[in-house]
């Protein structure tokens, strides 16, 4: 009875108690981290090797989780895609038509060879309300068969129009026509001049197809 009177009820010094001490274990906590930094301070290139080591081994480590994340946990959206591989020449540089096509017939390797080539880093594309700079593509007859795609409107290219002189023909993507064509499904047919050169606009790509090649146009007859 006699403590109690001196230190008032249990409960509230059990809670006097343990008030104290959470703020003990801030004040140490505290006092831990400046004596850290102090030491780091005087050690400067002890600190900066440290810290150097931990950021090359987390960027090496994210590095290699993307990798695998992107090849092994979720490989790329088309039918067969462990067997498609890209081909380039060593020290860069792009082949030409006969090139390919000699290639394309005397290779006992791969089944289905086809060829494309970046027109550049960006093209002027008209034909709609306004002129407007667009990635586009020269690829060669069954490009998108080669990925298992289909346009969501219209047709791709056909093996006369992949041919020397053949007409020349476009197929855009599915965010291009609702931007520069407003989504109006009759400019399937219709003139496009894309980099200075006259196409016929013969089909657009669905969304999903585009939205994985992020590309705007695509041109066909490999040149």
């Amino acid at each position: 009875m006699a403590a109690r009177g001196v230190f008032g009820k249990l409960t509230r010094a059990q809670e006097r108690f343990y008030e104290a001490g959470r703020w003990r274990w801030w004040e140490h906590l505290i006092a831990d981290l400046r004596q850290a930094f102090r030491i780091y301070i005087k050690r400067a290139g002890f600190t900066l090797a440290v810290l150097a080591t931990l950021a090359l081994g987390i960027g090496a480590n994210a590095a290699l989780f993307t990798v695998v994340n992107t090849v092994l946990l979720h490989p790329l959206p088309y039918p067969d895609a462990g067997r498609i591989v890209n081909i380039t020449r060593r020290g860069g540089g792009s082949d030409s038509v006969p090139m390919f096509t000699y290639w394309q017939q005397n290779n006992p390797l791969f089944e289905d060879p086809r060829a494309y080539s970046f027109m550049g880093s960006g093209v002027n594309l008209s034909g709609g309300d306004r002129p407007e700079l667009v990635q586009a593509l020269n690829v060669s007859r069954d490009y998108f068969r080669l990925f298992g795609t289909n346009p969501l409107h219209g047709r791709t290219f056909t093996a006369e129009e992949d041919q020397p002189g053949g007409a020349q023909v476009l197929v855009v993507s599915y965010g291009l026509w609702q931007k520069h064509f407003g989504g109006d499904p009759t400019v399937l047919g219709k003139a496009i001049t894309l980099g200075g050169a006259p196409y016929t606009l013969v089909g657009i790509l669905s969304s999903v197809v585009s939205s994985r090649r992020c590309l705007d146009a695509v041109a066909g007859r490999f040149e």
